[in-house]
């Protein structure tokens, strides 16, 4: 009996441990959706891209037609500046209560460093058919990375450079014990209190749920019943139920979800 008590605690922090590191990255990946989609990203990407353009630097202008040279910079503009901004994301989210700035700086660089390093190695090859020997890899490879590396330092402290970067918490998680604030999963009404679901527990807190759900914000979800309101992120399917249907979230919990709110469900795509 104890050995299968000890077994359960130990799965028990196996998935409280799963579930923090989904949410840190959830966070950080619908922080860079909405940095990506604004329209300042958007000028940023395209006077880059026109500044590589006209540069053409390692001798891209004399492989590529101007077309090809459009489609190859965009790419790797937005895919390494995509790996970055989620790494720096779920760095900041995950860990920037409890690491240094310094610890952050370095592993956000070096992290950043190898999958720009990657990405743009995989982009040359399928570009250029182009595989450096084995005695050019480390020159090769290496200029990549210190360059991603350098231009990653760069940005970590353009972007704040302190932990207080990292994306804005919900306010209702101000009345969470701190061991139990994480990534916002549901609320629900049990009684006169609402219960606060997240990836680290849940507690119960005396207000209206109506109050409750307008300090949800930045984090994106939807009342799917008179008595519960579920994060975005935090489902994982919907099914129907006659003419209602039940949400069932990451963490394996379902919630119900009255008729009158199917029609939301459907238009956010979680149901046909």
């Amino acid at each position: 009996m104890k050995d299968d008590a000890t077994l359960h605690q130990v799965s028990l922090r196996k998935r409280k441990v799963f579930f923090v590191n989904k949410g840190a990255l959830q966070l950080a990946i619908r922080e860079w959706r909405r940095e990506i989609t604004s329209p300042i990203a958007a000028a940023i990407f395209g006077g880059v891209i026109i500044i590589l353009l006209l540069m053409s630097p390692f001798d891209v202008g004399a492989q590529l037609s101007i077309r090809l040279q459009l489609i190859y910079w965009t790419a790797v503009v937005l895919t390494t500046y995509s790996a970055g901004a989620i790494i720096n994301g779920y760095l900041r989210a995950q860990h920037g209560a409890a690491w240094s700035i310094s610890r952050l700086c370095a592993t956000n660089t070096v992290l950043t460093g190898i999958a720009v390093t990657v990405i743009v190695g995989a982009i040359n090859a399928v570009t250029f058919q182009y595989v450096p020997a084995a005695v050019d890899m480390p020159m090769y490879f290496g200029s990549i990375f210190a360059v991603a590396a350098i231009v990653s330092f760069i940005f970590f402290f353009a972007n704040g450079g302190t932990t207080d970067a990292t994306p804005r918490m919900p306010a209702i998680l101000d009345r969470l014990p701190f061991d139990k604030r994480g990534a916002l999963l549901c609320l629900s009404v049990e009684d006169h209190y609402v219960r606060i679901e997240t990836t680290n527990g849940s507690e119960m807190v005396l207000m209206r749920l109506r109050d409750a759900m307008r300090e949800t914000d930045p984090t994106a979800g939807f009342q799917v019943h008179r008595s519960h309101w579920v994060a975005r992120d935090a489902i994982q399917s919907a099914r129907r139920d006659a003419d209602r249907a039940i949400l069932t979230l990451h963490n394996g919990r379902d919630v119900p979800a009255s008729r009158r709110y199917v029609p939301v469900l459907k238009k956010a795509g979680f149901l046909p």
